[in-house]
């Protein structure tokens, strides 16, 4: 996105997309960024098959989600890899075991999501 329409409209999508993804989330759970295009979905006291859940939710409602950009309507597509937090381990472990799924899920032809 950045590259065809700049970085000012690159970074509205990244603002829009994380409101539809907030707008997934309860109370209790956390979003913030994680690197340049990336995010990271804290839910708490959920599974993996809630947080799987979760992150579907998400990924169909970006896809309907439809943005403006440059005067064309676009639609944007995410990928996301989910991990559930494992007694004892550090939490950089378990964010390398989701950013692993996450680039699982874009080999595997983005606009999925994978588990650990």
């Amino acid at each position: 996105m950045n590259d065809s329409f700049g970085h000012a409209t690159g970074d509205e999508v990244l603002r829009r997309s994380v409101q539809v993804a907030q707008n997934e989330l309860r109370a209790i759970d956390f979003i913030d960024r994680y690197g340049r295009e990336e995010f990271l979905l804290v839910l708490t006291h959920t599974g993996i098959d809630g947080a799987s859940e979760c992150a579907e939710r998400v990924r169909v409602q970006t896809e309907r989600t439809g943005f403006t950009v440059a005067g064309h309507a676009r639609h944007v597509t995410v990928s996301i890899g989910v991990a559930q937090y494992r007694r004892g381990e550090s939490l950089q472990a378990m964010v390398e075991r989701a950013d692993a799924a996450l680039y699982r899920a874009k080999a595997g032809g983005r606009n999925r999501i994978e588990l650990e």
